[in-house]
């Protein structure tokens, strides 16, 4: 559970980060906020690999399934739309 959380916290202070730039910068990314960014993705990073080591599954393995999943969709012409299963 605890990874799960920190992983959240994190993607909500990238997600912030963001938010910032477009409400301050006019989405104009500069080299200083692209480092802070790479920052908070490196923690969102390290938590979902923490996550996955628990569940005993490989980035590698989550990301082809992740890729399948996406052009079975595009195959149906599913690709738009909600729900994991579509």
């Amino acid at each position: 559970m605890y990874p799960t959380l920190g992983l959240v916290n994190e993607a909500g202070e990238l997600a912030g980060k963001v938010k910032k730039i477009f409400r301050d910068k006019h989405g104009e990314i500069s080299e200083t906020d692209r480092e802070a960014l790479k920052y908070e993705l490196g923690d969102v990073l390290w938590y979902l690999a923490q996550i996955a080591t628990e569940l005993n599954l490989s980035l590698d393995d989550i990301a082809q399934a992740n890729i399948e999943k996406l052009m079975s969709r595009l195959e149906r012409n599913q690709i738009r739309g909600e729900g994991d299963y579509r």
